[in-house]
């Protein structure tokens, strides 16, 4: 090789495709890494590529946990909610949609740009203020929203689907992102756009293309398409796409979600990349999401940031909170009637069937709400539209764009149709295409004047409805004519898409091909060609478009929520001549609700009933497409969209579609048997067993009202303390509905309630009173401390004598210290094991409570300790091995799990964690707070596995307050006065009276008293489960260990099945958990234990 030939090799430029392949390498290592830390796996699980349809895939994949599903199926001002009042993380949020926005990328590809790491510490910015504050920064705190590949973000290129900008970094962003950002979004990702944005298809050789989930061999529409492609499949709950043609439209019409064009100088948008900028047609910025909501979050909350003051192409046009409630009363009150206008067709295309079935149906659930529809003809193909905006576009004949291509030489898309050189337009040309669109704008406007000769109001309509496009999603590279879509930005119209239904072969049959169609232009003749392409595709998504006037964005929605409410309830009188087998089986209401129902997802079956009432219930909105079959009692039912009421009776069968509105007027011992079809988990019950269920409410209720007559003093405790008390006690767990009894006294066994009533106690204050109540020993004990002072505020011998009986009782403990509570110990054993190993991060286990602010139960615990924590799988050795690590700092675990069900943790499963501490170098910790009762030695002891450190509360205290943690000498070296490296000081943590009552305690405690009390509670858990089985009930499990037991009811209706044992119990004179556990303690003895067995076996029975 000659100098010269190296030299010429050595300075080559990657060729378009190398810049590709970089880019796509660089994305899928960010989306690998996330997906490994949300999915647990590189690359998630996806259908075969035989599957088409794919919408429902997030669910039916199980790669997302129930939490998750609830977090990104909540509409955007949902999330707001649960954001601002911290029962959601902004980390929590972001991470579920992460992680179903990864599964949606691996099933449509929509994503350009993975930002989760920027996004994640944004996350935890707002966290990090709302845990010290208690405020959010802004009105949109912790939401997580994604962006079209046109606006900047800092260091993020925008390409515009062009390769020669895929590694443009812009300096700044865009003043829209950092007006949102500082009002709290959190943008995670860029989405997808077509090669120069100037296609209604989805596909650039950079990113490649997206298709629409509905059926992966059709387009995701453009030039949002990546936007709309996401939020169909749940992967953002709020987008912001760009539109300038239908570019918001189309995406929201081919992936059935909802989409807001705006008016120009409406919404800001004005440094956002444009391919094209300055066209005599405006460019706007507007939203996409899966509902109405999504669209009226952004609308409401963007104009309360007074965008005119930083874009000066915003018009100074407030959010105005009365013409909004104005407007949704000419909707939805009566008060004045809303007014459509109907327009069938754009005059050149004729919609396809599925679409004109759908402005039909839309148009027939309209009128039969009471709202005036009158037909508009408000285009007749002579405006000349088409023409002139395509040649618009093509302004300059393509020359900007070959530009663009040639500094990659990348190839042109075949979605693209570029403009020839020599049909670019004088700046004379381009003058009098605006003067046109001007005449066209008041052309169309006074069409419009005129429609107040066809109005009952005298006024013009108020919205137009008129298709949102002449098909709905058509194969790739097949999209020809976009004008229904381009309607609106001609017009400088605002433009709303709202999805009315889906693609339905029985009711769209393929006409012959021909036929009676008369064609209104070349192009309909074309679109009608398409449709024998398109037309197998069952259950596509349809949409339709509602357009209003310059700036009224307010008619959109109130046409969405008329549309959203004009859906009827219906009752069939006797549905015995229905289905006859609809009596015996509740599986048969599959058939009529799937027959019925637009929603495609799982169906879900339960019991429902109405107290008894004479007065109206509150207004009830179906979340849901519901079916309920009246077993039992009357009722009557008024549709308060129609006013109609219906007569429910035995046998009567109650449609209610999402979305209606409605209110139970009267009722007497109601009781059905429900469907309904949604998102979630469920099974369906027999309907023999579903009856044999449906007077259970009422017997609680019964049960309910018999606990509020016994007790009326504690009644009136509860109602005095609502006046003084927040949340109407000092204990999270003692609360009850209607209210908890008010217990003033406890001897041995028993509790005495401020009733006068006697109740024999199997919960023994969480084994806190293991000893049971006013132990002779250990009040002697306290009374000699009271005599010779309690408050010394200083160190005394009997702390000392104290550690050397814990020490001997737990050798794991080497070197101890005392404080007030379990949840004390937890804290300042993990603060121990930090400052130890020098590292930070903890592996605790889900549904592990060690204390009110570390709890890992399901939900968010807003008071739950800052600390790097893991959450591992408990009892599961192969799913917590990829949490190994040499930076672990601790594992936390309970030994049984306490709150999380009574569940004792596996001996294998502990030796793994004593292994994986000892591999590592991490500090294991045994929370035995609740166990160490359990042997004389602890868990630890009965499973002969020592943890490096162990914490104490509950019994250890004899009743009182009381805490300790210890362990190795070496780790608790940290505590000594010479390493001064942990400061732990507490006027209480050596108290008199709680060392005093310990060391009393502690001499009762014998191996003995230990075996007779476990005995008692296995003995409990074997006659339990022989009465169920004698009376064929499997719907109970049966946990614990020893002398503490766990019932969990495996029914779809387990808390109404639990509250009626709680009840039941009450009734019994028997004092139970509300939650299903039991304390077994030493006062218990056989004959208590036959007592509890005997009321259980009745309550069984008579559940039966």
């Amino acid at each position: 090789m000659t100098k010269t030939a190296t030299a010429r090799h050595c300075l080559a430029l990657p060729t378009w495709r190398d810049v590709t392949a970089q880019r796509q390498s660089e994305k899928e290592k960010i989306i690998k890494e996330w997906s490994e830390r949300i999915l647990g796996t590189p690359i998630p699980l996806i259908p075969h590529l035989t599957v088409t349809n794919v919408v429902e895939w997030p669910y039916k994949s199980g790669q997302l946990n129930a939490r998750q599903i609830e977090i990104t199926d909540s509409e955007p001002s949902q999330l707001l909610k649960m954001l601002a009042s911290g029962t959601w993380t902004a980390q929590e949020v972001l991470l579920a949609f992460i992680g179903r926005c990864i599964i949606a990328h691996h099933l449509t590809n929509p994503l350009t740009d993975p930002m989760f790491d920027q996004g994640f510490r944004r996350a935890v910015e707002l966290d990090d203020y709302h845990r010290r504050t208690g405020k959010t920064v802004g009105p949109f705190h912790g939401l997580p929203i994604s962006l079209k590949d046109v606006f900047n973000i800092q260091g993020i290129p925008t390409t515009l689907g062009f390769v020669a900008r895929a590694n443009a970094h812009p300096l700044h962003s865009d003043e829209l992102v950092n007006r949102l950002s500082a009002a709290g979004a959190i943008f995670y990702c860029k989405t997808n756009i077509p090669q120069s944005l100037m296609s209604g298809e989805c596909h650039n050789f950079l990113f490649g293309r997206t298709a629409t989930p509905y059926n992966t061999t059709l387009s995701a529409g453009g030039s949002s398409g990546g936007e709309g492609s996401l939020i169909a499949l749940g992967g953002s709950p709020l987008g912001i796409g760009s539109d300038i043609a239908g570019s918001i439209r189309t995406p929201a019409n081919f992936n059935g979600i909802y989409g807001l064009c705006p008016t120009s100088g409406r919404f800001p948008l004005h440094d956002a990349e444009q391919s094209n900028a300055g066209y005599l047609i405006n460019g706007v910025a507007g939203p996409l999401s899966k509902s109405i909501d999504g669209l009226e979050v952004y609308a409401r909350t963007l104009l309360s940031l007074k965008p005119w003051g930083w874009d000066s192409a915003c018009e100074r046009l407030p959010w105005d909170e009365q013409v909004y409630q104005e407007t949704l009363l000419i909707g939805l009150s009566g008060k004045q009637q809303l007014c459509i206008g109907f327009v069938a067709n754009d005059g050149i295309t004729t919609p396809h069937p599925p679409i004109q079935r759908g402005m039909r149906e839309t148009r027939a659930a309209l009128e039969k709400a009471g709202v005036q529809v009158v037909d508009v003809q408000l285009f007749d193909g002579t405006e000349g539209m088409w023409e002139m905006m395509t040649r618009i576009f093509n302004a300059d004949g393509g020359t900007a764009f070959r530009e663009e291509i040639a500094k990659s030489g990348e190839p042109i898309s075949q979605e693209i149709e570029l403009a020839n050189p020599q049909d670019a337009m004088s700046a004379r040309q381009l003058l009098n295409h605006g003067k046109k669109i001007l005449k066209i704008r008041q052309h169309i406007l006074s069409r419009w004047q005129r429609t107040s000769s066809l109005t009952a109001t005298g006024r013009p309509v108020d919205v137009f409805i008129l298709p949102s496009g002449c098909h709905v999603a058509p194969p790739h590279g097949t999209m020809k004519y976009w004008l229904y879509e381009a309607i609106s930005n001609i017009l400088d119209w605002t433009c709303a898409t709202i999805p009315v239904g889906h693609v339905d072969l029985l009711k769209d049959p393929k006409p012959s091909n021909g036929g009676d169609f008369k064609p209104l232009s070349s192009f309909d003749h074309d679109n009608w060609n398409l449709l024998f392409r398109i037309s197998d595709h069952d259950h596509q998504e349809a949409s339709m478009n509602g357009i209003a006037t310059r700036k009224y964005e307010w008619s959109n929605k109130s046409l969405s929520m008329t549309l959203t409410m004009a859906t009827n309830i219906v009752v069939i009188s006797d549905a015995g001549t229905l289905a006859p087998e609809i009596k015996d089986e509740i599986g048969a209401y599959s058939d009529i609700v799937g027959s019925r129902s637009d929603v495609n997802a799982p169906i879900v079956a339960g019991i429902w009933d109405l107290f008894d009432r004479k007065t109206p219930t509150e207004l009830y909105t179906a979340e849901w497409d519901e079916m309920k079959y009246v077993v039992k009692g009357t009722g009557v039912i008024t549709d308060t969209v129609t006013n109609q009421s219906y007569d429910l009776k035995p046998g009567s069968l109650l449609w209610i579609p999402k979305g209606s509105r409605a209110s139970f007027t009267k009722s007497k011992g109601f009781s059905t048997i429900y469907v309904e079809q949604r998102h979630g988990e469920g099974n369906f019950k027999t309907g023999s067993e579903a009856k044999a269920s449906c007077d259970l409410r009422s017997k609680l209720a019964t049960l309910i009202d018999n606990f509020v007559a016994g007790n009326p003093s504690s009644l009136a405790t509860h109602k005095g303390a609502q006046e003084t008390l927040a949340g109407e006690n000092t204990g999270s767990i003692s609360r009850g509905d209607p209210f908890a009894l008010c217990m003033e006294g406890g001897q041995g066994p028993y509790l005495y309630s401020v009733d006068k009533r006697e109740y024999l106690d199997f919960v023994s204050d969480y084994s806190a009173a293991f000893y049971g109540h006013s132990n002779h020993t250990i009040s002697e004990a306290i009374r000699s401390a009271l005599s010779t002072g309690f408050s010394l505020g200083s160190a005394t011998h009997k702390e000392c004598h104290l550690g050397e009986l814990i020490k001997r009782r737990l050798p794991s403990m080497e070197r101890v210290r005392f404080c007030n509570s379990g949840t004390e110990a937890n804290t300042y054993a993990l603060a121990t094991a930090v400052e130890f190993t020098g590292r930070t991060k903890i592996l605790a286990f889900d549904n592990g409570h060690h204390g009110v602010t570390l709890n890992f139960g399901s939900g968010d615990n807003k008071l739950n300790v800052s600390r790097s924590f893991i959450l591992g799988t408990y009892n599961q050795i192969e799913a917590n091995q990829k949490h190994i690590s040499s930076d672990l700092a601790a594992i936390i675990v309970e030994p049984m799990l306490s709150a999380g069900g009574q569940i004792p943790a596996t001996r294998e499963f502990l030796s793994f964690l004593r292994k994986t501490a000892d591999v590592t170098g991490a500090v294991l910790i045994f929370d035995e707070a609740m166990t160490s009762h359990l042997h004389i030695n602890g868990i630890q002891g009965f499973h002969k596995i020592m943890p490096d450190m162990t914490t104490l509360g509950k019994h250890i205290g004899g009743g009182l307050p009381f805490g300790a943690f210890g362990g190795r000498s070496d780790i608790m070296a940290a505590h000594e006065q010479i390493a001064q490296k942990l400061g732990h000081s507490g006027t209480f943590n050596n108290n008199v009276l709680t060392v005093s009552a310990a060391l009393a305690a502690a001499d009762l405690v014998t191996e003995d008293v230990v075996y007779r009390v476990n005995k008692l509670g296995d003995t409990i858990r074997d006659r339990i489960s022989k009465i169920c089985a004698k009376h064929h009930f499997s719907d109970l499990k049966i946990t614990g260990f020893g002398s503490i037991i766990g019932l969990q009811f495996l029914r779809v209706d387990r808390d109404l099945l639990m509250g009626l044992l709680f009840y039941h119990m009450v009734q019994h004179g028997i004092w139970i958990g509300r939650r299903g556990f039991l304390f077994l303690n030493m006062c218990h003895t056989e004959d208590h234990v036959e007592r509890f067995l005997t009321a259980f076996q009745k309550f069984i029975e008579e559940l039966k």
